[in-house]
Order: C-alpha cells, then sequence, then structure tokens
C-alpha cells in the first residue's frame, strides 16, 4: 500500500504514460515502445511553450523505449530532431524564467544522454545522465530523479566502475524510505563497492517502508550472498518468489539463478538439480531462453557446480541444456564471441565452448583475463 501511494503521489506534473513508463523501466518490467503524443495545433499561445515542452520530453522517452528494445538508429533519429529543436531553444525562449531554464537543462542532458548510449560512449553517457538527475534533484522531480540515476549506476556497472555507480547512487539516499525503486538501486550500489552490510541495511529499510520492489528484494540477496548467508538467501528469495512474477525475462531468470546459487553453495544437491531441470531452464519459456542473461546464467551455475564438486560431470549430465544455451548465445551475438556484458559470464561461456567457437571466445577474453580471474567468486 505505501508503494502504490508513493508511486501515484510522486511527480505529478508528468503525464501518466511516462509515469507508467518509468515505473515498467524502474520495475524491472517488459519492455515497450511508447508512442509520441499528438500535439494538439489548436491550443492557445498562453499553453504554446508549455505543450512544446511537454512534446519534446514525450519524444525523448519514446526515443528511450526504443534504445530499450535494441533500436539504435530508430531511438537516435529521435534524438537528432530533438537536439536540433533544442539548439533553437535559446533564441525562442529569452523571455522565460529559471524554471524554464532547469526543464530545458533536463531535456538537454537526456537528450546527451541518450545519443552517448546509440553510439556507444558509455563515458559521456554516464555523465549526461548524472547531470540529468542532478537537475532533477535541485527541481525536486522525485520519479525522474530515479529514472535518471538508476541509468547512471547501471551505466558505472557495464563500464566496471563501482566507485562510479556509488557516487551517482548516493544522490537516492534521503528517498529511499519515500520513494519506490530508490532503496535497491543505492543499495546495490553499495553491494559492489564492498559493503554489503550496509547494503542489506538500506534494502532492507526501503522494504520495511513498503518500497518492495524486486530490484530491492534482489539488492538484498545480493548482500545476503556476499555475507556467506546463503541457506537464509534461499529462504528469502522463494518467500519473495511472486515478486518477480510480472517482470521482464531477464529479471524472472535473474532471480532463480540467485536460488540456484543459493542451493549450491550449500551444497543441496537435490534442490539444485530440481532448479536447473525446472525454472532455472527446464521449463523456461522460450522467450526467457533467449534471453543472455538467462542462458550465460545456466553455465555459470554448471559450472560453478562442477567446480565445488556438487555436479560430478555437467558436459555429460546438462549437455542437452548446455547445446541449447549455447545456441542462444551464439544467436544472440551473430554467431561471434561479445565479452562486453560480463567478462565473468563470459568465461562460463568460454568453458563450455567447443569448436572455432572457442577460439573466438579465447581471442575475446584474453585481454580481461586478469581483470575476469579477480572478479570470479567461485
Amino acid at each position: 500500500a505505501a508503494f502504490t501511494r508513493a508511486a501515484t503521489t510522486m511527480q505529478t506534473e508528468l503525464p501518466n504514460e511516462l509515469k507508467d513508463y518509468i515505473s515498467a523501466i524502474l520495475g524491472m518490467k517488459q519492455p515497450y515502445e511508447l508512442s509520441p503524443k499528438d500535439v494538439n495545433e489548436e491550443e492557445s499561445k498562453v499553453h504554446q511553450e508549455e505543450d512544446s515542452s511537454s512534446q519534446l520530453l514525450n519524444l525523448l522517452f519514446q526515443a528511450d523505449s526504443l534504445w530499450n528494445l535494441g533500436e539504435s538508429a530508430k531511438s537516435q533519429e529521435i534524438v537528432t530532431s530533438c537536439l536540433q529543436k533544442l539548439s533553437r531553444l535559446p533564441q525562442d525562449q529569452q523571455q522565460h524564467n529559471k524554471s524554464d531554464d532547469t526543464t530545458i537543462m533536463i531535456h538537454q542532458s537526456f537528450a546527451d544522454g541518450l545519443q552517448s548510449l546509440n553510439s556507444g560512449n558509455l563515458t559521456e553517457a554516464l555523465s549526461s545522465f548524472r547531470q540529468a538527475a542532478s537537475v532533477a534533484h535541485n527541481n525536486n522531480s522525485s520519479l525522474l530523479k530515479a529514472f535518471f540515476t538508476e541509468r547512471a549506476v547501471n551505466i558505472a556497472f557495464w563500464m566496471a566502475c563501482t566507485g562510479s555507480m556509488l557516487d551517482a547512487a548516493k544522490l537516492l539516499e534521503d528517498n529511499i524510505q519515500d520513494t519506490p525503486f530508490c532503496g535497491g538501486v543505492v543499495s546495490f550500489a553499495y553491494h559492489m563497492s564492498g559493503d554489503s552490510i550496509v547494503a542489506e541495511s538500506i534494502a532492507r529499510k526501503a522494504i520495511e517502508s513498503g518500497m518492495d520492489d524486486p530490484w530491492t528484494i534482489h539488492a538484498v540477496a545480493h548482500a545476503l550472498t556476499s555475507q556467506d548467508r546463503h541457506g537464509e538467501c534461499a529462504e528469502w528469495l522463494i518467500l519473495h518468489r511472486s515478486k518477480a512474477e510480472d517482470c521482464n525475462p531477464f529479471m524472472k531468470g535473474h532471480m532463480e539463478f540467485h536460488l540456484a546459487l543459493s542451493y549450491l553453495y550449500v551444497k543441496d544437491e537435490p534442490k539444485l538439480k530440481d532448479l536447473i531441470h525446472g525454472s532455472l531452464w527446464g521449463t523456461m519459456s522460450e522467450e526467457m531462453k533467449a534471453d543472455y542473461w538467462n542462458a550465460a546464467g545456466l553455465l555459470n551455475v554448471l559450472w560453478k557446480a562442477e567446480i565445488r564438486g556438487v555436479i560430478s560431470n555437467p558436459t555429460i549430465e546438462y549437455s542437452a541444456f548446455i547445446t541449447e544455451a549455447m545456441e542462444k548465445i551464439e544467436t544472440a551475438f551473430d554467431g561471434e564471441a561479445n565479452v562486453g556484458k560480463s567478462s565473468v559470464f563470459s568465461l562460463c561461456i568460454f568453458r563450455f565452448t567447443e569448436g572455432p567457437m572457442r577460439e573466438k571466445w579465447k581471442k575475446a577474453l584474453k585481454p580481461y583475463c586478469w581483470k575476469t580471474a579477480a572478479q570470479t567468486r567461485f
């Protein structure tokens, strides 16, 4: 109830369709394309500028939705148009007040961040989304601040910059008990920076206040695992399993991945094998199996189980599952080796790769080998 009240009251000036979209992204729901909002040309001149600003934000979120769906080229077409409009605003809006300047700054930073994401420039994207979050923070725009901060933290995670993750996330520390999604973002950043005790405390405070979204539930699981409280982690994940039912394929599979790790670390072979044959892979839908993280997650679990002596020979016992997972990964990367998503997961893929693809993964992994060895916690 607290979550629902907070979600419906924050950032009331945003259109409902944008609030729904942001909540879906932060709530790990299935991504979808936003449609551009129709512009009513009959509106009076009194509201013309306001409508133009609203239209621009709608277009930027449409571009964001396309980027989320992997449609970078289409996203960039919209971003380029928005940047052109923004370049004309200083001349068009000379008579406007400071609140208009703040709006322009948010739009500009958002557009710059999307352009950098579409071109693959993560350093510039991180800077732009942090700027957007800072402006939203100063403007008391809680939902926009949460959205931009979560994006900045994710980008820093993709760059393996844990310090930048935490620096960005700290902007939400005052919101963990009153704004949905913030607790999980802040908690995960502390966990990745090596302080899992603080991470667990933050996430639990948010959950006790009613902010029990899937990512915050997930953040507790990470913290418990890092503290070697694996039995407790398994109980936690089972207790909150229903929270992931409406999530996207990644998040649904990722929660099962964490449950598998818990069983693995306590060497509960029967439960681990049941999970592998069930929701970790065997009974997964084709849509979920096509997700890179779910396919690579299965290989991660199997190799860790082999190393820890829980499953003696996964290449024989789970040969059909391994073959299927490898096919999904090869399809996702068009037959190439891509270590950009995770060097650790890529090492797990390499373990089960055979033939010509093995050389591709070996070559792709070579620059990351020492870093991967340092990150891998088997």
